[in-house]
């Protein structure tokens, strides 16, 4: 499993409609070889200003956390298939 970081081009100034639209076609094409976006969301630094995490049930309410704890449990549970295929691998061998 490997690590990507895809400059995100949304809501800085002088960005073209057509890094956009790059933009978008890398993150679709990564995300085609199995790749896993976690998108920006306000509920991050809402939970940092907290000292919570998203997964606390204070911020059940807030907007998009829902959709941004799916995202981290699809890839919390990749990692975790991962290690038991490794161990089952280590252990047939």
């Amino acid at each position: 499993m490997k690590t990507v970081s895809v400059w995100n081009p949304k809501g800085g100034r002088g960005k073209s409609l057509v890094a956009i639209n790059l933009a978008a076609v890398v993150v679709l094409a990564l995300k085609q070889r199995g790749a896993f976006e976690i998108r920006a969301s306000g509920i991050f630094s809402r939970a940092d200003n907290d000292y919570r995490t998203i997964y606390d049930p204070a911020l059940n309410g807030a907007y998009g956390v829902r959709e941004r704890r799916q995202e981290f449990s699809a890839i919390l549970a990749a990692v975790l298939q991962n290690q038991q295929r490794k161990d089952l691998n280590d252990a047939q061998t």
